[in-house]
């Protein structure tokens, strides 16, 4: 992931997490997980219900969530940007 890269932070892409699943990307360090969320798949019933069962395992185990939509991805560089900092030092 280019934002990644582009603020130097360590990560690992497409980590699996037992009983959970794979994530797009783990900053272990911050305890920090980024999901990148295509606009047409997570917005299908089935996939928005899985989701939110991701969400709620890793709050569990101390691991906060970030998602990104497609759009923020492809058109928001700067906010996406930010908000990945901003979820590093909440």
């Amino acid at each position: 992931m280019a934002f990644l890269i582009t603020l130097e932070i360590d990560f690992t892409a497409e980590h699996p997490f037992p009983d959970i699943g794979i994530v797009d990307f783990f900053c272990s360090a911050a305890q920090l997980v980024i999901e990148c969320d295509g606009n047409y798949w997570h917005s299908l019933p089935e996939v928005i219900i899985r989701d939110a069962r991701k969400d709620r395992l890793l709050a569990a185990q101390g691991i906060f969530m970030l998602r990104l939509s497609e759009t923020d991805i492809n058109h928001q560089f700067e906010q996406v940007c930010q908000r990945i900092k901003d979820a590093l030092v909440r």
